[in-house]
């Protein structure tokens, strides 16, 4: 695989912050950091707009956490995005069950 490599320096006091969100998405801080700068990168790239990072408080995360390594989703997110759709496509807005039933 090809690609840049950057490193970066950052304050003790820094580092400490990162391992502290890092742990709360079950991953080691350089790779939070990574993964982080990566989505960064991937939402400000989408020139429609159809990226946005959403922030919930989730009362129940070990149990989605547990759900979602069970069924290999990746992470939390991945899977709330795959809910989300099935949920769409199964309850469709009123003005688009509208649209179908004319068509």
């Amino acid at each position: 695989m090809g690609g840049k490599r950057i490193s970066i320096v950052i304050s003790d006091e820094q580092f400490s912050a990162l391992e502290k969100m890092a742990e709360e998405q079950g991953l080691r801080a350089t790779a939070f950091a990574k993964s982080e700068l990566v989505k960064m990168v991937l939402a400000n790239g989408a020139a429609d707009g159809d990226r946005k990072k959403i922030l919930l408080d989730v009362t129940n995360y070990r149990e989605l956490s547990d759900y979602m390594e069970c069924k290999k989703f990746g992470s939390i997110g991945s899977f709330a995005t795959f809910a989300m759709e099935q949920y769409m496509t199964k309850y469709p807005a009123k003005a688009k069950k509208k649209e179908e039933l004319e068509n």
